[in-house]
């Protein structure tokens, strides 16, 4: 990386969510990012991996809460909450 952040998340929207989100990054990489879902207990509940600015992750099926999303990329990681509403 080298002075330059691997990624960095720009926004997660809409926060609280529905049905779905999606996060918006500057400085993508070429390299596939690890999106995760945890909830409030810390059990994963969504996982997928991503390229590009945008990722859209479907949130239809989840309880309402409180969740914490961490995106990871060759060790670096950046994690942020989001709430769930429907």
């Amino acid at each position: 990386m080298l002075g330059r952040l691997a990624f960095s998340i720009v926004s997660i929207i809409p926060n609280p969510a529905g049905e779905s989100f999606e996060i918006n990054l500057s400085n993508p990489s070429s390299v596939p990012i690890a999106y995760t879902l945890f909830d409030a207990l810390g059990n994963e509940v969504f996982t997928a991996m991503g390229m590009g600015r945008a990722q859209h992750v479907p949130t239809d099926g989840l309880p309402p809460g409180i969740y914490f999303l961490r995106l990871s990329e060759n060790g670096y990681v950046q994690t942020r909450q989001i709430a769930i509403e429907h």
